[in-house]
């Protein structure tokens, strides 16, 4: 897939009431202009751990706030934009806008080799296309429900705020409510954040055993309360700030719009506390909503105790699992890697029981050639391998998946010195290896006893395999000849683990066999 090659369209802004400056860019998704009609074998959902970890990759890269659009106009299919702002952090301009072409390259290397093929927005008229929200003039926020309700005690009455916070299922497929005649458009926007000390001193409060016991005792109200605090302050440890807005030229299709959305993001919730349809009701809300549109940002309008800062932004902070499941790329075109490359670590030294590695190598190269997509998949073999032989193959090759097979224990994986003696590896040191190939290793296979240890260690690592306990030698090479079964058919990961663990299950005893899979 080739990258646009013309200079991308950068636009330069600056927030009302920040001083910051701030650089706006974004990119098109060509390859959905017909998602609905859903091509068999052609796309693929999008995978909750990939996408966190391409998210993650751009919140380290420097972007500080994405908003995914879904645009259909009266006279084109279903168009999807994904725009970006960051700060503009160069004294020149010059070297700024060296530094964001490179940032913008980047991200459209990261999302094409997961199937999500961006094209760079190359003029400012394409920008404008997916801003044409000024152009809609029905707009409405899909928010959280809030209340404010009195409690009596001390022969005092006190004000008390609450915000429920949703039980999202997916809304992956919400898009489809924009396939109608009329122009609409549908903004989710995600940005990273921290809680304030002011905030951080509210959850504590409230979320404390005493305001807890005593919010329990005062009626639905409080229970309410108590619990959405509960979950708030168990689950804001790497909040996101989340808007959900529509905009369309009828009111009527607006109203459509929202009330599908409002009822995904609620799940199974009360109708009393599900989410709302939040409508700006005069010029300076209207400008609000408009500003947060047109500058990716996130704007406050409408709220109770919208002044507080305690409670100003409250109820658009969400959990990192509501931020992923209600941010959701659509569908994407599955796309084979040109090449995966494997590399097959093996460990026997001669003082431990011995492996039939050389067994398993021949299982996972004939599941590999017996495989549809044989020709991209190559692997190379590391026979006993000491820890340098490992960081040199790291080092001379660009490896997708590693996969050590060999003996471990609770204290780490066994390797073998340069005289065929085992070595425990210490496990941070090897996490700390792994790490510095994080931008292209997408997955670990520890086939070791023991080895869930050493996985949980990997966190930067898109998919770690281990096992919990001992592992028979007969099942660790057929959970292999499953794994490498489905890569070669074109499967991701995910579904790659679980045939590798019904090849296990059908070929060997499960006594000695317990894999779990660690996705980041």
């Amino acid at each position: 897939m080739k990258l646009s090659i013309m200079a991308p369209f950068i636009r330069f802004t600056q927030i009302p009431g920040s001083a910051e400056q701030w650089a706006l860019f974004g990119f098109s998704l060509p390859l959905f202009s017909a998602l609905h009609e859903n091509v068999k074998g052609q796309q693929a959902p999008a995978n909750p751990a990939e996408q966190i970890h391409l998210l993650r990759m751009l919140w380290q890269s420097g972007v500080v706030g994405l908003d995914l659009r879904f645009l259909k106009t009266a006279s084109a299919e279903l168009e999807v934009g994904l725009l970006c702002r960051i700060h503009v952090f160069q004294a020149s301009l010059q070297q700024f806008h060296a530094d964001c072409h490179h940032l913008i390259q980047h991200i459209q290397q990261l999302f094409t080799s997961q199937g999500y093929p961006l094209q760079s927005i190359t003029t400012e008229t394409q920008f404008e296309h997916f801003l044409r929200s000024q152009h809609l003039p029905f707009q409405a926020e899909v928010r959280r429900f809030e209340e404010i309700f009195y409690i009596d005690a001390n022969r005092m009455t006190q004000e008390t705020y609450a915000t429920i916070p949703w039980k999202a299922r997916t809304i992956e497929q919400i898009y489809l409510k924009l396939l109608t005649p009329q122009t609409s458009l549908l903004s989710i926007y995600l940005e990273p954040t921290r809680l304030t000390p002011a905030e951080e001193m509210l959850l504590t409060r409230v979320s404390s055993p005493a305001t807890q016991q005593f919010l329990r005792q005062v009626g639905k109200y409080g229970q309410r309360a108590a619990q959405a605090y509960h979950y708030l302050a168990a689950n804001l440890h790497h909040p996101f700030l989340l808007r959900v807005a529509v905009a369309a030229t009828s009111q009527q299709q607006a109203r459509h719009m929202a009330e599908a959305i409002r009822q995904e993001v609620s799940g199974a919730q009360d109708e009393e506390v599900k989410a709302v349809i939040q409508y700006p009701d005069h010029p300076a809300e209207k400008q609000a909503l408009q500003q947060s549109l047109q500058m990716l940002c996130w704007r406050p309008w409408g709220n109770k105790r919208e002044s507080m800062e305690e409670t100003g932004r409250l109820r658009y902070l969400v959990d990192a699992q509501t931020a992923h499941t209600i941010f959701r790329l659509p569908p994407r075109r599955f796309i084979m890697p040109p090449k995966t490359n494997v590399l097959f670590v093996q460990s026997d030294p001669t003082s431990l029981p011995h492996l039939r590695l050389a067994a398993d190598e021949r299982a996972i190269k004939e599941a590999i050639q017996l495989s549809r997509y044989r020709d991209n998949i190559a692997i190379q073999t590391c026979p006993d391998s000491t820890i340098h032989d490992l960081r040199r193959a790291l080092l001379n090759d660009t490896f997708h998946i590693i996969h050590i097979s060999g003996h471990g224990t609770g204290e780490g994986l066994i390797l073998v010195n340069e005289q065929g003696q085992q070595i425990s590896v210490p496990p941070l040191a090897l996490a700390k290896l792994f790490e510095a190939y994080k931008d292209h290793l997408h997955c670990v296979v520890l086939s070791a006893c023991y080895s869930s240890m050493q996985a949980k260690l990997m966190t930067t690592i898109p998919y770690v395999i281990a096992m919990n306990g001992p592992v028979g030698d007969q099942a660790a090479r057929e959970f292999s000849r499953g794994f490498y079964d489905a890569l070669g058919a074109g499967k991701d990961i995910p579904f790659a683990y679980e045939e590798g663990c019904r090849s296990a299950a059908l070929s060997a005893s499960l006594s000695t066999f317990a894999a779990q899979i660690f996705a980041n």
